[in-house]
């Protein structure tokens, strides 16, 4: 129910939304756990291997409006790298423009405890060649936690995204239910949380297409939301509505249905709002022998993808990586207009992976 708590919240003090003026350009991130090697399950390397093989043969075939084909972000735990499933990503990255990215282990219990293992984590994924570069080359990463584990620190909003900065994060994916009280995030937004402690004056700042307003970027974290909303089209036993969050599943897999509620969050960045961002989650747990029948719905939403785009042109798709949709946050927040796909490559570069000695062709 506090998911629930949190969109109440936002509906009460919405808005007018802002017009969408001519064609309208959405920009669409999925982004998916890798699970982690443990005692009695096949490991990363091997579940990798098998998503390769069902991914690049999606890939292959389909491309969006922008003549794009999909792209997903690999989420790595934080914690150890297994040698072979860096194998895995670097050829995933190179074969179908894939990109890694963290999420956080299953124990950690100190903000201290998870920096720690996020320093060592991005030193070996960097070391692979699976991470993008900042400005600076600089290794940097996007992060994603559910609010129940960043919770769990006991820490507030600024000393986690302090904590995130220091250890080369560019942006945090966060979960729509974190925060609650004073502590509080927008919903459906991309915004900024100071990093400063002593700043609760501003802890979230809204994310404006004005060059102003991005001279304190370096003092905070760019957090990107998933859509929250409620959705009356699937009713739970044909009464009750749905919390929608952006969370896939096989059980819960994406549908133009679902796309059509997620656009109606309209998240945007302030002042361009014909640029919409749409980020989901697959938090894991797939099977490998699942995955076949779970590649089947993608392949389904995207050819719905490229129906809608067909029958509607006033709306263009564009898949991206996590880095490539935050590159097109920072060139709307800098009052840049147009395709947004033109820039891909804005501020972070890419990992640029390579295949490596040892990956292999996918099996």
């Amino acid at each position: 129910m506090g998911a629930f708590k949190v969109w109440r919240r936002a509906w009460r003090r919405r808005g007018e939304p802002e017009y969408l003026p001519g064609l309208k350009h959405v920009v669409l991130s999925v982004c998916e756990r890798v699970p982690a090697a443990a005692s009695g399950t096949p490991s990363a390397a091997a579940w990798l291997a098998h998503w390769r093989r069902e991914f690049t043969g999606m890939h292959s075939e389909l491309a969006g409006s922008g003549g794009e084909q999909p792209r997903h972000t690999l989420l790595h735990r934080e914690g150890p790298v297994e040698r072979d499933a860096a194998l895995q990503l670097a050829a995933i990255c190179h074969e179908a423009a894939c990109e890694v990215e963290l999420h956080a282990g299953p124990v950690y219990s100190t903000v201290d405890r998870l920096r720690e293992g996020l320093l060592r984590t991005t030193t070996a994924l960097a070391e692979a060649g699976l991470l993008a570069r900042d400005p600076d080359g600089a290794p940097t990463f996007a992060f994603y936690e559910e609010a129940s584990a960043v919770e769990a620190l006991g820490c507030d909003r600024v000393d986690f995204a302090a904590m995130l900065r220091e250890t080369g994060c560019y942006a945090h994916i966060e979960d729509p239910s974190a925060g609650s009280g004073a502590d509080a995030a927008p919903t459906n937004s991309l915004y900024y949380t100071s990093t400063q402690p002593g700043n609760c004056a501003r802890v979230c700042r809204r994310v404006y297409a004005d060059r102003e307003q991005r001279l304190g970027i370096e003092r905070e974290l760019l957090t990107v939301q998933r859509p929250l909303a409620i959705d009356w089209s699937r009713r739970r036993c044909g009464i009750l509505p749905r919390l929608e969050a952006g969370i896939l599943s096989p059980s819960d897999p994406p549908t133009v249905s679902r796309l059509e509620t997620w656009l109606d969050c309209r998240i945007s960045v302030k002042g361009r709002p014909n640029w919409l961002f749409i980020t989901l989650i697959n938090k894991g747990g797939i099977a490998e022998d699942a995955l076949g029948s779970y590649f089947k719905q993608m392949r389904a939403f995207y050819d719905g993808i490229s129906t809608l785009a067909s029958l509607n042109p006033s709306i263009r798709f564009h898949y991206a990586t996590a880095r490539e949709a935050v590159n097109m946050i920072h060139a709307a927040e800098a009052a840049h207009s147009g395709d947004p796909a033109q820039f891909r490559d804005y501020r972070l570069k890419s990992n640029g992976s390579e295949p490596q000695s040892g990956a292999g062709q996918a099996a």
